[in-house]
């Protein structure tokens, strides 16, 4: 396939799209090795500076990255990269954080208004409704509710790793690449304060996630509400 003939459009990016739909056709595994910016060059009829262009942008996005010596690689979603690139709730003594999680709820059921405008699902799509308690030893700090499309996520069952990003790649061949947040400070509603041991209207954060996938599709909708009396929201830009 030689992209030299496409308009429209910087090369480079044509090169990034044409990278991305090889990870998501699963020509490009999880953990795999790239060809050579000069084989990509030759394979795709571009020059090797369109191609490290593209690349420093799948890297720059954390669909890809880098070893000194060893060449560009598909990223995978280890249990510690999805905590420490996707998982943001921090201990105010800076202390890191492995909160468990504990699965209270788990449903199917037809998908509403939001999760439709959330989701960019179909008139009859279903959704996946999950509520977890996340606790740090006996300390519940977080509860969280998750929709996701059934059609995505055939059969998923309730018997949930701590971190999703993972099941999603390995089982589904789903990479969540970045996601979009919105923090919010306000007072705890009442349910979910009984579980995390607070008075209801007590201060706590909302948090607001859609994870994306390397072609920038949503693909799971969580919303947090996090204790805030211990913990803060960290967030670091590059």
């Amino acid at each position: 396939m030689r992209l030299a003939e496409y308009e429209g459009k910087p090369l480079y990016e044509v090169v990034s799209d044409t990278i991305r739909r090889r990870i998501l056709d699963r020509v490009y595994r999880p953990g795999m090795t790239l060809p050579s910016e000069y084989q990509l060059g030759e394979e795709l009829g571009v020059s090797q500076g369109t191609v490290r262009k593209a690349l420093n942008d799948l890297v720059t996005d954390r669909i890809l990255f880098r070893r000194q010596g060893l060449g560009t690689f598909v990223s995978e979603q280890s249990e510690d990269r999805s905590r420490c690139l996707f998982f943001n709730i921090m201990q105010d003594d800076g202390g890191a954080m492995s909160p468990v999680g504990r699965t209270l709820t788990f449903g199917q059921y037809a998908a509403n208004a939001e999760e439709h405008r959330k989701l960019g699902l179909r008139p009859r799509d279903e959704v996946y409704r999950i509520k977890r308690l996340r606790s740090l030893g006996e300390e519940p700090i977080l509860v969280e509710r998750l929709s996701v499309a059934c059609s995505k996520f055939p059969n998923l069952t309730r018997d949930l790793p701590d971190y999703m990003y993972r099941l999603y790649q390995i089982e589904y061949g789903i990479t969540v690449s970045k996601t979009q947040e919105r923090v919010k400070a306000i007072g705890v509603p009442q349910y979910e304060a009984k579980l995390l041991g607070m008075t209801c209207g007590e201060p706590c954060l909302s948090i607001d996630r859609i994870a994306l996938t390397i072609d920038r599709q949503p693909v799971e909708w969580r919303r947090s509400i996090c204790r805030s009396d211990l913990w803060h929201y960290a967030c670091e830009r590059t």
